[in-house]
C-alpha cells in the first residue's frame, strides 16, 4: 500500500474521531485531500494546522522488529502500547471541543504489505470528562456507515469495551475495538482485504489483542 493511501487513512481517522468527540455527531468529516499530503510530508517534530486542528508527527516509519517480525509501538509517553506487523508512525492531534475543553488525540498507525492498515486513536480531555455512552456512540457511528455490521462486548486485562466487524458501503472490510479507560476513549480500526465475512486476518487479531493502556 502506498504512502499516500496510508496517510489518507490516518488523517481521515483522526478527523472523524475528533469530529465525533467534539460535536457528538456521526457524520463524515469534510474531505481534506491536501491535508493527507501535508501530513505525509511531515518529519518527526513538524506540525500542520487545519480548521483549528493541529497535527504533529512524533515518529515516522519507526520501530525495530522482534524475532517474529513484529514492532512494539508506544505512544502518550509510553502509556499506550500496541504490536504492529510493520513499522509504525505516531502522531499527536489537538483541538478545542465546543464546551471549551482541549482534546488531545494520540495516534499510532501502521500499514502492512498485505494491504492491512491499522490505526489506534486514543483521545483525552483536559477536564478528564467523557460523555455518557461515548464508547457506544463511537460504534454506532461506524455502524451507520456500514452495509454489514456486528458487535459484541470484550474484556481483556484492564480494558473492556465493544469489538466490531463490518463492511463499509464501498465494500471494504474492517474490524476493531472501542473502549474507555479512566483517562482515554480509544478506537482501534483495522482495514483489510478478505473474502470471508466470518473471520479476520490472524495479524489483525494479534494486533487488537496486544493493546495495553497504563492506568493512572
Amino acid at each position: 500500500m502506498g504512502k499516500q493511501a496510508f496517510f489518507r487513512f490516518l488523517t481521515r481517522g483522526v478527523l472523524l474521531f475528533l469530529l465525533c468527540a467534539c460535536t457528538g455527531t456521526d457524520q463524515d468529516p469534510p474531505q481534506q485531500p491536501s491535508l493527507s499530503v501535508e501530513v505525509s510530508q511531515l518529519q518527526p517534530g513538524q506540525s500542520v494546522t487545519r480548521d483549528n486542528v493541529t497535527f504533529t508527527m512524533l515518529q515516522k516509519s519507526a520501530g525495530v522488529a522482534d524475532r517474529d517480525g513484529w514492532f512494539l509501538a508506544r505512544g502518550a509517553g509510553g502509556a499506550i502500547s500496541v504490536l504492529f506487523p510493520a513499522k509504525f508512525s505516531e502522531g499527536l492531534s489537538s483541538t478545542k471541543a465546543t464546551d471549551g475543553a482541549v482534546i488531545t488525540v494520540h495516534t499510532l498507525g501502521a500499514s502492512a504489505d498485505n494491504g492491512i492498515r491499522l490505526l489506534l486513536n486514543c483521545f483525552e480531555r483536559s477536564d478528564s470528562r467523557f460523555p455518557a455512552g461515548a464508547t457506544e456512540s463511537t460504534v454506532k457511528g461506524l455502524e451507520s456507515r456500514s452495509q454489514r455490521f456486528r458487535s459484541q462486548p470484550f474484556s481483556r486485562d484492564t480494558i473492556s469495551g465493544i469489538e466490531f466487524r463490518g463492511v463499509y458501503e464501498n465494500g471494504a472490510d474492517f474490524a476493531g475495538q472501542a473502549f474507555t479507560t479512566s483517562r482515554y476513549l480509544c478506537e482501534f480500526m483495522a482495514e483489510f482485504p478478505t473474502a470471508d465475512w466470518e473471520t479476520m486476518p490472524a495479524v489483525v487479531r494479534r494486533s487488537l489483542d496486544s493493546v495495553r493502556i497504563r492506568q493512572r
